[in-house]
């Protein structure tokens, strides 16, 4: 999945830099495993790849995540976070939760039907 995100991502691109999915450890949060970490045309790019339409399968943990997430994007000075899934449109209750949590820290994109 990632690999199909990056490359969507690298088709309209100038300049493209990307890196393996990775496990985040901070002091004093959890470890954090993020698919996606690109330089796309000079921005940094953080993301997540998934099979399924859902970032986490109950609003509880999709908070929880959606948290974490928005504090490795302004650690980061990210500048864009993508939502990407091979279904044909995301959960409803997750983009709310996405744009609720994460898009007054970075641009959301939102990648569907990817194959």
């Amino acid at each position: 999945m990632p690999v199909l995100a990056l490359a969507t991502l690298a088709q309209s691109a100038h300049s493209f830099q990307d890196m393996p999915e990775a496990v985040v450890r901070r002091e004093g949060y959890p470890d954090l495993e993020v698919d996606l970490w690109a330089i796309i045309d000079g921005r940094i790019v953080i993301g997540e790849a998934k099979i399924s339409d859902r970032l986490e399968p109950i609003k509880r943990k999709e908070v929880q995540r959606c948290a974490a997430l928005r504090g490795l994007i302004e650690d980061l000075s990210a500048d864009r976070f993508v939502m990407a899934t091979t279904g044909p449109a995301w959960y409803g209750r997750t983009e709310t939760v996405v744009n609720e949590k994460i898009a007054p820290a970075a641009e959301v994109t939102w990648l569907t039907n990817l194959r």
